[in-house]
Parts: structure tokens; sequence; C-alpha cells
């Protein structure tokens, strides 16, 4: 008896009341597959809902972003998937990475790596120039969005490399001063290998290894203490 008394009490107990659909008959949240035009609904309360798909936006090949809550797109970021190339700022790219406009100076294509404490206008910017004929790969310091110190990759004429210059006018072209190890022994033995290398003694005398396997100092036969 108290077991009927208390199934009646749980009957009579407030029920949370949910919103229904109708045709068919549903609850807020219940899904429905509709055989007879092939789609997918949902109840959302008040009315039966169809699922879509949402297109994909822009054109084959573009990659995907949220573009303030729809899908956006853009040839600035471009996956050529028969070859497995990225492209950004260009929707042809010819490598795996291909980066094409602005990032280094002059609108010219690069990366810059800013620096997490100073600010956005400073960092280290590495960038393909041919602004002035040369066609060089530059690594630069920035410093309040101006480039500072400067390493020069020269593709063009003998592949010369320059050191705080744009225009390496040699293979090897510093803007400034070189700093060398002074040492207290030969760093090598000098072999055919290492002909025309250069090194400085402990006593800071310039020496090089001749064509007689030997190191002597420069301009003169006498023979190197250290080197």
């Amino acid at each position: 008896m108290r077991f009927i008394v208390f199934l009646l009490m749980l009957s009579c107990l407030a029920v949370p009341a949910r919103a229904d659909c109708v045709s068919p008959a549903g609850v807020e949240s219940q899904s429905v597959y509709d055989f007879a035009n092939h789609r997918l609904t949902y109840c959302n309360g008040s009315a039966w809902v169809v699922v879509t798909a949402t297109a994909p936006a822009g054109g084959a090949g573009q990659v995907q972003f949220n573009g303030g809550g729809a899908f956006g797109a853009s040839n600035g970021l471009f996956w050529d998937n028969a070859n497995r190339w990225l492209g950004v700022g260009t929707s042809a790219p010819v490598k795996e990475l291909s980066i094409a406009g602005g990032g280094g100076t002059e609108g010219t294509p690069g990366i810059f790596i800013q620096d997490p404490t100073t600010g956005s206008d400073y960092g280290g910017r590495l960038y393909y120039d041919d602004s002035n004929g040369l066609e060089v790969f530059k690594l630069a310091s920035v410093n309040a969005n101006a480039d500072g110190a400067l390493i020069t990759l020269e593709r063009k004429s003998a592949g010369n490399v320059g050191i705080n210059t744009d225009a390496p006018m040699a293979t090897l072209d510093v803007n400034g001063y070189g700093r060398f190890k002074l040492n207290g022994a030969a760093p090598v033995a000098c072999a055919v290998s290492y002909h025309g290398s250069i090194a400085l003694t402990s006593a800071a005398d310039l020496c090089v290894c001749t064509t007689a396997n030997a190191w002597r100092k420069v301009n003169t036969a006498t023979a190197c203490a250290g080197p």
C-alpha cells in the first residue's frame, strides 16, 4: 500500500516542460531522418529544422579560415594538393612552401620574426630582394621597422656573401671589421685542402697555409710560431 502511495506522489511532482515539435511529434533536441526527402532534421523546440552542410568559401585550393563566424578563403593562403605545396601570398606555389608579396623591404617576399618582448617593430627579417638587380637573399635584424645588421647572400654572378652590405663586391665582403681566434698551435695541419686558409697566432701574426704545406706569415717566408 505504501509503495502505491509513493508512486502516486511521484506522479504529482512537477515535471519540467519541454517544447514540442509537430508533424511528426517530437521534443527539443530530437533528430529525425526524413526518408521521403532524404534529409536529416532536428527539433529546435518549436519546429523541425533541416540539417544542411555549409559549403566551403572561395575556390579549389584556397585554405579555409574563420572569417567572422563564417568560412573564409583567399588566394593568399593556397594549398596545391597535387604537389603538396603551400602558397602564402600566392595561388601558384612552386615549392613545398612558397612565399610571395610583402615581408621584406620595398614589398619583397619574406618572413618576419617578431621580438616577443620589445614589440611589433623589432625582430628579424628573412627575405629575397632583387631591387638592385643582384638577386640576393638577406637576413636582417629589424630595429623600429628599419633593417639593421645585415647578411646578404648573392645568387647572381659569383654568389658573393656580404656582411652589413646590400651589394657584396667580393666572395666575402665585410662592411666593418672581423675577428679571428688567436691560436697557440696550428688550427689544422696545412695540406692541399687548406691552401689559402688564414689564421692568427697567439702573437697576433697573420699566417696563411701555403702551397708548401706550411703555415707562413703573410708576405714573408718566416715560419709562424703557433699556426
